[in-house]
């Protein structure tokens, strides 16, 4: 069987992804929050998100395991933070171009 790993590793400059620095002003405070209907669990928007993204029907995903889903919404979140770090070296190399 496969042993699923804790987290997926994925670092910039030796950090987890997830609190590494976000050096250029391409951050948005937009100030949008999911709300958790139930504690402790992910909020329902953020689910269907990544069942969406992970490319699951409503059927398909609720027959996954609880472990399965999950591993799917961490995937989800890693996604957006690797596009926000790329977005990130992308411009910080244009600014050390002077823009061009």
């Amino acid at each position: 069987m496969l042993k699923l790993p804790i987290d997926f590793s994925v670092l910039r400059d030796g950090k987890p992804i997830e609190t590494a620095v976000v050096w250029t002003d391409i951050q948005v405070i937009t100030g949008i929050a999911y709300a958790r209907q139930l504690p402790g669990c992910i909020p329902f928007y953020e689910e269907y998100d990544a069942m969406k993204e992970s490319g699951y029907n409503e059927h398909e995903w609720m027959a996954l395991s609880p472990l399965e889903r999950a591993i799917a919404v961490a995937h989800y979140r890693i996604k957006k933070y690797v596009s926000l770090h790329e977005a990130d070296a992308v411009e910080l190399k244009r600014k050390s171009k002077g823009g061009k």
